[in-house]
């Protein structure tokens, strides 16, 4: 059985800054957690990931800073991990573009 993620928020193409940032998604089917990443555009492999265990995720803007990159773009995507850590669904990309906000 293949789980569906469906992105909300941001959307996709969307300019953020790098302040606390809230990710929205949905899930149809049971997940025991959830794997959020974000992908430099360009790369394949994630510059930073975190688990949740609930359909959104809050990055700190502390972390934000010292993880990611202002004046760059982003992929964020969401899997969903099983009880044993088997991937048993993953969402499309959405595409963001960070800026610096309040410096």
């Amino acid at each position: 059985m293949t789980l569906t993620i469906q992105l909300i928020e941001p959307p996709d193409n969307q300019t953020v800054a790098c302040a606390p940032m809230t990710l929205h998604w949905n899930a149809t089917g049971k997940v025991y957690v959830y794997l959020v990443e974000f992908i430099e555009a360009g790369s394949k492999d994630p510059t930073f990931s975190a688990y949740a265990k609930e359909t959104s995720y809050t990055l700190r803007e502390n972390l934000c800073r010292s993880l990611l990159t202002s004046g760059r773009d982003y992929r964020w995507r969401v899997k969903g991990l099983s009880q044993e850590g088997q991937i048993i669904g993953e969402s499309d990309s959405f595409n963001l573009h960070l800026t610096s906000g309040g410096q």
